[in-house]
């Protein structure tokens, strides 16, 4: 144990990957709230929905796109 380094509290939450896992659980957390009121509601309208979808749908294909081009520029 003479060359071990000891973990500080801070230290341990530098660690990658216990960012990773952090950050998957915020990003766990923030998915169930978001479909938390959709437990709630009973009745969805097919236009709501539809037009829900389309929102997500462009907002994916906008991130994509964006990482695309990202990539393209590192390379």
């Amino acid at each position: 144990m003479e060359n071990a380094e000891l973990l500080t509290p801070t230290s341990f939450f530098q660690e990658p990957l216990v960012q990773v896992f952090n950050y998957a659980m915020i990003n766990a957390l923030a998915t169930g709230l978001g479909a938390l009121p959709f437990f709630f509601i009973k009745n969805i309208s097919n236009s709501f929905l539809a037009k829900s979808n389309a929102l997500v749908g462009g907002l994916m294909l906008s991130a994509s796109f964006n990482l695309i081009f990202e990539g393209y520029k590192i390379a």
